[in-house]
């Protein structure tokens, strides 16, 4: 049973690397490897977690002509733990993860809003939730709420 308290939230950091392919003007389904590192002090303890993620994911443009808004949605499996300074006994997660995000983008070398060829750059602010499941009864769940700044590269043909 973990009785680790968990109560003040972690900051921290992360990358993701998604790579995947076009199918509609408003459907693009892909590949996501993410990982995410976080660190809390309370009082003189130190805590750390780290996650890792495979997730597939599809991603949604409502308004293909209109708005650059991405809505994405992605599952897989992911792992991680959390660790405390001076507690050894701390088992992990290892189940299925899920993802949800919400991004603008802006595609700077576009003479338009919305690219309208293949190639270039595009860069945008992204919120999104990334959550492990409990593997089992008494294990912990990771919740990873983020906001980043995403930058992509697409490719012509």
């Amino acid at each position: 049973m973990n009785t680790l308290r968990t109560d003040d939230p972690f900051g921290g950091f992360g990358a993701s690397l998604r790579f995947g392919q076009t199918i509609f003007p408003w459907l693009a389904l892909g590949l996501q490897l993410t990982g995410i590192a976080g660190l809390q002090t309370e009082g003189s303890a130190r805590q750390t977690i780290t996650q890792i993620g495979l997730l597939l994911d599809a991603t949604f443009v409502p308004m293909p002509r209109r708005s650059n808004l991405t809505l994405r949605g992605s599952f897989g499996i992911g792992g991680g733990s959390v660790r405390r300074q001076g507690v050894s006994a701390r088992s992990g997660m290892f189940s299925s993860m899920f993802g949800i995000a919400i991004r603008h983008e802006w595609f700077p070398g576009a003479a338009k809003h919305r690219a309208t060829r293949g190639g270039g750059f595009g860069v945008g602010p992204e919120l999104g939730w990334l959550g492990v499941t409990p593997p089992a009864a008494g294990r912990p769940m990771g919740n990873t709420i983020y906001f980043a700044i995403a930058g992509n590269f697409y490719f012509g043909y």
